[in-house]
């Protein structure tokens, strides 16, 4: 592929320098771009590589798009998902033994090729990493190289991987130390300010001698540049357009956004990063701007469009999750949840907790004879019956089967007696199309030995065996302080 052919002919242009620079340290500039700032994986969003930064047990801390989708694509639907989980296992232990170089110090830059899984099956990625021991993460840039494995064999400089990767990027890029030295600058940024890497490195971006043109024709200084003001500000520079002429003579127009970096927990900035356009036909014509921000302004609203749906479908999963199918009750594991929360807030401000539960009588007989679909239809009945009984703070739910559960915060036995009674009283007086049908109550408080859910749960089930027992139809109170399980 051209790609491939034009990457290949790269690395065999610089292999003779690739040895001599891996025995060198890693240059400042390289150690700055891989500075765990959000802003700069930002702007790597476009990119089609792959720019994380990760903790030492290999948790993701920062990531650009590519990275996310890298990780949507394994399977790993949380970003707080280990690295590891996601190479082959054949490469966990030489990957393992490239990290653990640089948690011992052995060195500051370890470069590797592993697979990764994804949807399409397993991809073969190369990686670069950094550690900073004082904020112990690991820095790591990574590249697909399935399809062009065979040119990237001989590729063993992390650095070098590193720049194929940062000058593929099809936006300019700059980075620049402290003092407005230029570190770093792609190929892209080359081509639209006119020079060469070596003429970059190491100066300013644009020396005195040569004027920068505000739009409006007024000169712009060197010191007002988007990069020398996000490091004399501290803030974010959007959207600066500034021109110049080249050696040729022509004007030429570059926008120009810059950012700040910050080392944690300090407030001066140790480098900037600036991304570059060159805007020199886009300027001459007025109707391709403002189709541009017409574009950008559909992108927004789709983009809240799809973010609202996605808040949407995801209130529908956490509905689906917790209520129950047949009845439409929150179901037991939501009861679960809502039972865990109550007895901490009965604790904390000493109120009374009951639990009613109830059992639908002789359910089994009643399917046996009318079939499952008029079961259900009873079951549902009484889901109404019971949400109109209730009260505004009780929870309802379905435990399962023909069980269901009343949740009465604020409330001692006498309290929730009256709850059920009148619930049970309800179904009683339903005119059933088949045949008459009844429930049974038991229910217990918290307190007086009962001091978790499963205790409170299994005394209001002893109580609801008592009503059984004793006819059916009835409402059964668990007194333990009593030694006897009172009926009603």
């Amino acid at each position: 592929m051209p790609e491939a052919a034009a990457q290949a002919e790269e690395i065999a242009a610089v292999s003779e320098t690739t040895e001599a620079q891996l025995k060198q340290e890693p240059s400042p500039e390289f150690v700055q771009l891989l500075s765990p700032a959000s802003e700069l994986l930002q702007l790597c969003d476009n990119s089609p590589h792959i720019y994380c930064v990760v903790d030492f047990d290999g948790h993701i801390v920062e990531a650009n798009e590519a990275a996310k989708e890298l990780y949507r694509a394994a399977g790993l639907a949380r970003p707080r998902a280990s690295w590891y989980d996601m190479i082959h296992p054949e490469d966990q232990h030489r990957t393992a033994m490239a990290v653990s170089s640089l948690l011992a110090g052995d060195s500051r830059i370890s470069s590797f090729r592993n697979r990764i899984r994804s949807d399409r099956g397993y991809l073969w990625m190369d990686w670069a990493a950094m550690s900073k021991h004082d904020i112990r993460h690991l820095y790591v840039v990574g590249q697909d190289v399935t399809e062009y494995q065979s040119a990237f064999l001989a590729l063993s400089d992390s650095e070098l991987r590193f720049r194929v990767a940062f000058n593929s990027i099809h936006e300019g890029m700059l980075l620049v130390d402290s003092d407005g030295l230029v570190t770093l600058v792609n190929r892209s940024a080359q081509s639209i300010l006119g020079i060469d890497e070596s003429e970059a490195i190491g100066r300013r971006i644009f020396p005195s001698s040569i004027p920068l043109l505000r739009e409006d024709g007024s000169i712009l200084t060197p010191e007002d540049h988007p990069l020398a003001a996000a490091l004399r500000t501290g803030s974010p520079q959007p959207d600066m357009v500034f021109g110049f002429h080249t050696e040729e003579g022509d004007l030429r127009w570059v926008k120009a956004n810059a950012v700040p970096l910050f080392h944690q927990g300090e407030r001066e900035p140790y480098a900037a990063v600036s991304t570059l356009s060159d805007v020199t036909e886009s300027r001459e014509i007025n109707e391709q701007i403002q189709t541009y921000m017409i574009t950008l302004e559909s992108q927004k609203e789709q983009l809240e469009h799809t973010n609202a749906r996605l808040e949407e479908a995801n209130h529908q999963l956490q509905t689906l999750a917790t209520t129950d199918a047949v009845t439409g009750l929150r179901n037991h594991r939501a009861f679960q949840e809502r039972l865990v929360e109550e007895i901490m807030r009965a604790e904390r401000y000493k109120t009374p907790l009951s639990l009613i539960l109830l059992d639908v009588d002789q359910f089994k007989s009643y399917n046996d004879s009318f079939g499952h679909p008029a079961g259900d239809e009873v079951l549902r009945r009484l889901a109404d019956i019971l949400r109109e009984h209730a009260r505004t703070h009780d929870l309802v739910a379905r435990y399962g089967g023909e069980e269901f559960i009343l949740l009465t915060p604020h409330t001692d036995l006498a309290g929730a007696e009256v709850v059920a009674e009148r619930c049970r009283t309800a179904i009683e007086k339903v005119p059933w199309s088949v045949r008459p049908v009844t429930a049974s109550f038991g229910i217990a408080t918290l307190g007086y030995g009962i001091e978790t859910g499963a205790e409170l749960i299994a005394c209001a089930d002893h109580a609801l065996y008592a009503a059984k027992a004793g006819g059916r139809n009835r409402v059964s109170l668990y007194t333990p302080a009593l030694g006897k399980t009172a009926q009603n």
